[in-house]
Formats: structure tokens, C-alpha cells, sequence
């Protein structure tokens, strides 16, 4: 995993500690920090608002929306001014905020890593699918909504429909009728983004991941990576670009349904 950083430098000695095991990049400006974000192997970047001297926020918001799927963490003294800044910050996509003065578990930084990914990339696919969201049954829209949010409480699209409370046949026609692939392949893609998020944030075991996506058998979760991605999720795991892995994903899940209206 690769992390940016521009950071006064005992913060930046800190960071590097907390995530010895990791490559962390330093920026010696805001320039050249935004340069750094868009490079495809930046996994989060690590900010302090002050860290050239001065509380250039306007700065740090252009970092922020240089690369949006990309989360940004504040790691800043516990002073007014710093607080006063992740707030603004906050209101402007901020990940979250650590104080350099406080332990830096390792684990609390891989905890939040995980989750902000995992996070990004669900709203990034629910507002891609937006428009034809829109289109379906509240009950059924706040569904597909849930089961990004909890993809380990959904085995099959009989659970959506029961979640939705619907048959599992309207469930289908209603998928069909807007063009979201199917209710088996949207249930796929959920547990494949938080799968990723699990390989990208942590060197835990397939079989663990396959636990916690509550697969019934280890071997499915490689088999969706295969087909989704044609690849290992050894190999996913050494691709942190967010952007490809939602392109990758969105072609799958719509693939299908342009063929069959294609052949229409």
C-alpha cells in the first residue's frame, strides 16, 4: 500500500512508524502533493493544513477534489487552529482526522483505511447507478442501498426481495426494466467492494475475507475476482486504483444487459 504524506516532519517520522511495512511518499508542497494523489498506486494521502507553515486550507480543498475517490486524512496537533481547519475540511470530503500527539495504533489507521475505502468506492457505485436506482420501488432502491452497507447480511436475491419486500420475480423484472444487470451479479459486485476494501487495508488471509463476507465457500470470493477482474485476489490486493477497479466493476455488472438490448 502506498500512502502520500505532506506533513510537518516529526508527524512524517511518526506516520512512517505507525506504517512500517508501507511505502509513505512525502510532498514537500501542496503542489506537488496534488501531483502525487493522482498517481494510480496512491492507496490515501495524509495531510496537516499547517504543514508549510501556514493554515493554507483553500490549499488542502484542492487536494481534496483532485482525486475524490482517493481518501484524505488530517494528522495534526490537538490546537484550535487545527481543529477549526479539519472542520472546514471536514465539509469538503476529509476522511477523518488523527492527532499526532496520540499513540497511532496501527490497527486505528488500518481500521479507518478500510472503512474510508470501502465507503468511497459504494458511493462512487451507488451514484454511477443513481439514475436507474431512481427509476425502482423506494422499498427496493433503500435495498441496494443496505446491501452495499451490509453485504454480509445478503446471500441471495431472495434475501433482497425478502428486504425489499417483494417476490424474488419482480425483484428480476424490475432489475430487467431498468437496465441493472441482475440482483446476482449487483449482490456480487457489494461483496466484491468490500472484499477489496478487506485486501487493500490489511494482509489477512482469502479465507478470512471469505468469512467475513460471509461466503459459504472460501473459493467464491476468488471466482468472482476472476471474473470480474481476471484475476487473483493475491493480484487485486497490488492495485489500489480506486477509479479502475470502479470502471472494471460498473462494465461487468452492465455488460449483459447492452448485449441483450443489442441483440433486441
Amino acid at each position: 500500500m502506498v500512502l502520500i504524506a505532506f506533513l510537518p516532519s516529526p508527524s512524517l517520522v511518526r506516520l512512517r512508524r505507525i506504517f512500517s511495512s508501507e511505502e509513505v511518499r512525502s510532498a514537500r508542497g501542496w503542489a506537488e502533493l496534488r501531483s502525487l494523489i493522482v498517481q494510480q498506486d496512491v492507496a490515501a494521502a495524509v495531510i496537516d493544513p499547517s504543514a508549510d507553515g501556514s493554515y493554507n486550507v483553500e490549499a488542502a480543498v484542492e487536494v481534496l477534489r483532485t482525486r475524490p475517490l482517493v481518501p484524505v486524512f488530517a494528522y495534526v496537533a490537538p490546537t484550535g487552529a487545527n481543529l477549526r481547519a479539519v472542520l472546514q475540511l471536514s465539509r469538503h470530503g476529509l476522511e477523518d482526522a488523527f492527532l499526532s500527539s496520540g499513540s497511532g495504533h496501527n490497527q486505528n489507521w488500518r481500521i479507518a483505511l478500510e472503512r474510508a475505502s470501502t465507503t468511497r468506492l459504494a458511493y462512487a457505485l451507488l451514484n454511477a447507478m443513481e439514475a436507474r436506482i431512481g427509476q425502482l420501488p423506494f422499498n427496493l432502491g433503500r435495498t441496494i442501498a443496505d446491501l452495499f452497507e451490509r453485504p454480509h447480511h445478503y446471500d441471495s436475491a431472495a434475501d433482497m426481495a425478502r428486504e425489499a419486500r417483494i417476490g424474488t420475480r419482480c425483484l428480476y423484472r424490475n432489475f430487467e426494466r431498468v437496465g441493472l444487470g441482475t440482483p446476482k451479479k449487483l449482490l456480487t459486485v457489494a461483496k466484491v467492494v468490500r472484499g477489496y476494501s478487506l485486501l487493500l487495508g490489511s494482509s489477512a488471509p482469502l479465507t478470512q475475507v471469505s468469512y467475513k463476507l460471509r461466503y459459504s465457500h472460501p473459493g467464491s470470493f476468488a471466482q468472482a475476482t476472476a471474473a470480474i477482474f481476471r484475476c487473483s485476489p493475491s493480484k487485486l490486493r497490488e492495485n489500489p486504483n480506486s477509479d479502475e477497479i470502479l470502471l472494471h466493476l460498473l462494465e461487468w455488472l452492465y455488460k449483459p444487459t447492452r448485449i441483450s438490448r443489442a441483440m433486441e
